[in-house]
């Protein structure tokens, strides 16, 4: 196996999932997983997030007050301020 490359074996119920998700997201399935694996162990692809996140308002219509985010980020930075001292 090439360096960066993994392949991983789901089943069905899964792969239809990952699918239904990929494309409500306007990415391909391999993106749309590459993201989602990326944002869980903190390796973030900021763009592909982003772009997912633009597609599901567009779906949608669903967005958030920017005081709610702006507090969000907030305590995200002093969560990891707190980390490091």
């Amino acid at each position: 196996m090439a360096d960066g490359e993994m392949i991983i074996k789901l089943d069905d119920a899964t792969i239809s999932a990952l699918d239904a998700k990929a494309r409500a997201a306007g990415l391909t399935r391999d993106d749309y997983a590459r993201s989602v694996i990326q944002e869980a162990v903190g390796v973030e692809d900021r763009w592909a997030i982003s772009r997912a996140r633009l597609a599901e308002y567009d779906r949608t219509g669903k967005s958030f007050p920017a005081e709610q985010v702006f507090d969000e980020v907030e305590a995200m930075m002093a969560e990891r301020l707190a980390k490091h001292r």
